[in-house]
């Protein structure tokens, strides 16, 4: 996106693939905590959760069920968003697909219009 702006909710992001060379020890799947902050791919500056969820118009009741992709050291994706900037696949070469089916986060967004 030129400029480094920041997704629409349109453009949901339900896909990431994510340079494995990048990554510190190993992938898993959590909920938030205090303090999360991540900088998506071409995006400027780290943001907080709370602003990233307010964008994908993730309602609050659901933000803590919401599932982020880390590895040792910090968030790597965030559905609905780029892979963070640290893991994007920047040239060819070796990438891991990470993906969610429609029963874990689509169902969250029954109020989006695409």
């Amino acid at each position: 996106r030129p400029g480094g702006s920041p997704p629409k909710a349109r453009d949901f992001f339900s896909a990431a693939a994510i340079d494995p060379g990048k990554i510190a020890g190993s992938l898993r799947v959590r909920g938030r905590l205090p303090g999360d902050r991540y900088r998506p791919a071409g995006c400027d500056g780290r943001r907080s959760l709370k602003d990233v969820f307010n964008e994908l118009r993730v309602p609050p009741p659901r933000r803590d069920s919401w599932p982020l992709v880390v590895d040792d050291d910090e968030i790597v994706w965030v559905p609905g968003m780029r892979p963070a900037e640290k893991a994007a696949v920047r040239s060819p070469g070796p990438s891991v697909a990470l993906s969610i089916s429609p029963p874990c986060v689509l169902r969250h967004l029954s109020a989006w219009n695409f």
